[in-house]
């Protein structure tokens, strides 16, 4: 598999960077700073942003997904969901025109993320949680936040588009975290009061979906209708507080429309079954129609009845649950998909084994050392885009000092600095594809528990399974056809 760098002239330059879920093509990031960008930031923040995109595609998340189309110009508070605390501040920095200033809590600004949060445009945000002393509550926490709040309204007036997280938290919730947090509007308000309302603020509602929390698993990013503040300027005038209600209504509307929101962890956990079994591609898809049947309890007594027969059918099979995926996908592929796809598996299984040995060590160095900085799940996430780079570039050089020295002395004597950088370049691509033949691995293997256990289209389980598609119709091929091509984006 290689690796192609494109720029076509037919892609408009709103259009953002990211791997092309179709052609896995990474489309270089065009900037287009505001005015009142200094001489080094208009050298240096395409150039990194283009980098920062690229090992954040390259490495967590291929491929990147988007579903709408949204314009992105002029001044704008990009208010997004916040599933994991580091890796969310990627898309809001990298999607639109210009670097996104954005806010962030506080309790963040230590080592080792102060130096990175604030190159990255962070601004300090103190939240009573963050304040433990009674003392120190009232008057600094405020004093804090409105130096904070001027910074960004500031940003904002040069053009400048700021990011905030309205949930106020990351957590790995069965939902948004509700209410949202009357910030974002406040200072919606407040940036065009100061303007006399020639700004024309908008709030972007964002909804940020990883697929799932291993590497290569993919982020769908759905944008909801921007919000123009302009529009409240009346009502505010007249009555300020019912003016932010309604706004933070309307936000809050918007952000559940755009992001897989359930309303409790049982529901959550059910979402989860459908995806792994194959009935919905997304859990956004289950979410929306959860939320859509939320108060029909004919619905949810035919699920259940529904889903108690099928596991009960199962249960002499023992066929786990994402093997049921596995085979659905695997079927729906076409014959020639999958002849290309048992090809693939064939030819790469020996770079496989030679993945196994020679990128287990760098992956058993990064996984260790996320370990000793954090437990949760979606730090961790962060924290491998953050020392993925370094940690398994140190690694590969000690096995590359290893192989030249030691291995092959003779050979490899008067290898250089070239050598190890195609080296380097060789065993990030040789363990990328291996990723994706891992994938294709997991689906012909699950054909195997099917096998094993004498399960063919007659059987009930797979009869049972069958039913379950039909009841939920509404979710088959939801969303599929949302998965854009860049060259649409404007």
């Amino acid at each position: 598999m290689s690796i192609s760098f494109a720029c076509r002239r037919s892609i408009p330059s709103a259009t953002r960077a990211s791997w092309n879920s179709r052609s896995k093509i990474f489309v270089p990031i065009s900037t287009k700073l505001p005015p009142s960008a200094t001489l080094a930031q208009r050298l240096f923040y395409p150039f990194l942003r283009n980098l920062i995109y690229f090992i954040f595609a390259w490495l967590p998340y291929a491929p990147i997904r988007r579903f709408n189309k949204v314009p992105l110009d002029g001044p704008y508070l990009w208010a997004s969901s916040h599933t994991n605390f580091f890796c969310d501040t990627v898309p809001a920095g990298c999607e639109g025109p210009a670097p996104t200033k954005f806010l962030a809590k506080s309790t963040l600004f230590k080592f080792p993320l102060k130096g990175l949060i604030e190159f990255c445009g962070a601004l300090p945000v103190t939240r009573p949680e963050d304040v433990r002393a009674e003392a120190k509550l009232g008057e600094n926490r405020s004093a804090q936040n409105r130096s904070s709040f001027k910074v960004a309204i500031a940003a904002m007036e040069k053009g400048w588009p700021v990011a905030i997280f309205p949930e106020g938290t990351s957590i790995d919730a069965p939902g948004l975290v509700l209410p949202l947090k009357p910030g974002i509007a406040k200072m919606a308000f407040a940036a065009e009061e100061a303007s006399d309302y020639k700004i024309g603020l908008r709030i972007l509602p964002v909804g940020l979906e990883y697929v799932g929390r291993k590497v290569g698993s993919g982020l769908n990013i759905r944008y909801g209708k921007p919000i123009l503040v302009a529009d409240y300027r009346e009502l505010h005038a007249a009555n300020k507080e019912e003016a932010l209600r309604k706004l933070m209504a309307d936000l809050t509307a918007e952000m559940i429309r755009v992001y897989p929101h359930f309303q409790d962890e049982t529901k959550r956990a059910l979402g989860r079954k459908l995806v792994m079994m194959g009935l919905a591609r997304y859990r956004y898809d289950v979410a929306q129609l959860f939320l859509a049947k939320e108060k029909d309890a004919d619905f949810w007594a035919g699920l259940s009845e529904r889903m108690k027969a099928f596991e009960e059918a199962n249960r002499e099979y023992r066929i786990p649950l994402p093997a049921w995926g596995h085979r659905l996908v695997w079927k729906e592929m076409g014959a020639n998909r999958r002849a290309w796809r048992t090809f693939f598996l064939w030819a790469w299984a020996p770079f496989a084994l030679l993945d196994v040995i020679s990128n287990s060590l760098p992956e058993f160095a990064l996984s260790a050392l996320v370990e000793q900085f954090s437990t949760d799940e979606t730090e961790k996430m962060s924290l491998r885009f953050i020392f993925a780079p370094l940690a398994v570039s140190a690694v590969l050089a000690l096995q590359f000092w290893f192989v030249k020295n030691y291995v092959f002395e003779v050979a490899m004597a008067g290898m250089g600095i070239g050598w190890f950088a195609a080296y380097l370049a060789a065993s990030t691509v040789l363990w990328h594809v291996t990723v994706h033949w891992k994938k294709q691995f997991k689906r012909v293997a699950s054909l195997v528990f099917f096998k094993r256990a004498g399960v063919n289209r007659h059987s009930e389980a797979v009869a049972r399974h069958r039913e379950l598609r039909q009841y939920l119709g509404e979710l088959q091929d939801h969303g599929r056809e949302g998965s854009q091509g860049r060259e649409s984006y404007v």
